[in-house]
């Protein structure tokens, strides 16, 4: 019993929207940093989280059944054990579902520091779910002929058995910096058994801003979608869209952004069977879009009110439709803040918005919509 009270996290807050739903609060079993969580088909919401010494810690899988009130007794995903990166924010660890419900997790690595590095770049580590949904198999590196592995990956997988461990990085030999970064994925079709090599699916000469992490995730067709940072001729760092197209790739910029420096940014995509989301953010705002299911009509960004320092957006809805965005505030280098919501109703225009402390240092908020329509938000 202490240890099932140690894992779950009490809810904190509740605010009553003016749409009918709720918005709780609820901090990550053990303490735990960088949650990113995805709800399965039937309402079972899957967690991972980062625990220990920022500079090497561990990654940890829990789920909470449907209807039930706390989350299970977390399992490690790295099978060597402090071998993932929370400082920084960017680096941690992602995951997705995929065939019979098979978790895979991707994650950077922890390497030895180097004189005057604040963090060491290591491998890119993946893992997955054992058959017997009970423990995950060992931990490997994906990174093949790609070098200087920085800003933080991504995992998507689809119902077919198609997994994509996706990242940015320089190919072999290359001099060029940001300029010369592309965004690479390891493709595989049996469930994340195999993989072949990386590949590059950008090929336009954007360059990838090298400290921002990407965001990779299938829609309910299979087709691939990977939000990135650009680093064209180091001051455009634009939001651009990577979209499948049968075998091919076809990609465009959603938004532009003139800076000299990297942010040091994080993006979102959330499928629902009849929309697209994403969300991202520029010059310390956040904004949203949507895309039907077919892939067209992007809808031209919207910014969440307000002003702040903001950063690291996460998306959820729910089953009326309505739609939460979330984000941290007045975060920095070794410096928690507080975290923030804002509600869009059915038809898309905002309703009721709220903000509370208690990010912790190196970490985000991300949410989850309950069964009965009422939104959860982890930090």
């Amino acid at each position: 019993m202490k240890q099932l009270l140690a894992i779950c996290s009490a809810v904190i807050f509740i605010a009553h929207a003016a749409t009918g739903a709720t918005v709780s609060l609820q901090r990550v079993p053990e303490s735990g940093v960088q949650p990113q969580v995805v709800t399965d088909g039937k309402g079972v919401v899957h967690l991972v989280y980062l625990k220990g010494e920022p500079r090497a810690c561990d990654v940890f899988y829990t789920r909470l059944e449907s209807g039930a009130a706390r989350f299970s007794a977390p399992i490690r995903v790295n099978s060597e054990p402090q071998t993932a990166i929370s400082i920084g924010t960017i680096r941690g660890a992602q995951l997705a579902l995929g065939r019979n419900g098979r978790l895979h997790v991707v994650w950077n690595g922890a390497g030895k520091l180097k004189p005057g590095e604040k963090f060491a770049q290591g491998t890119l580590n993946y893992a997955r779910l054992d058959d017997a949904g009970k423990a995950f198999e060992p931990q490997r590196n994906m990174v093949g002929g790609t070098m200087n592995l920085d800003g933080g990956a991504s995992v998507a997988a689809d119902a077919l058995g198609n997994t994509f461990v996706v990242w940015h990085a320089a190919p072999a030999q290359s001099t060029l910096g940001e300029k010369g970064r592309r965004v690479y994925a390891a493709k595989s079709t049996d469930e994340g058994k195999t993989f072949a090599v990386e590949s590059p699916v950008n090929m336009d000469t954007t360059g990838v801003c090298g400290c921002c992490s990407l965001k990779a995730a299938t829609d309910h067709t299979g087709a691939l979608q990977i939000l990135f940072r650009s680093a064209t001729g180091g001051l455009d760092r634009d939001m651009w869209l990577i979209s499948t197209q049968g075998k091919d790739f076809s990609s465009k910029k959603i938004h532009p952004l003139r800076l000299g420096t990297c942010p040091m940014s994080s993006a979102d995509i959330y499928h629902t069977a009849k929309e697209t989301y994403y969300a991202w953010e520029t010059a310390r705002q956040i904004l949203w879009a949507k895309q039907d299911a077919q892939g067209r009509a992007l809808s031209a960004p919207n910014i969440v009110p307000g002003k702040g320092e903001r950063k690291h957006p996460a998306i959820a809805t729910n089953t009326k439709g309505e739609l939460l965005v979330v984000w941290a505030e007045d975060t920095g280098w070794q410096r928690g803040g507080k975290l923030a919501w804002q509600q869009y109703d059915a038809a898309g225009k905002p309703a009721a918005r709220g903000d509370a402390p208690g990010v912790p240092v190196w970490s985000f908020p991300v949410a989850f919509a309950n069964a009965d329509g009422n939104f959860v938000i982890l930090h």
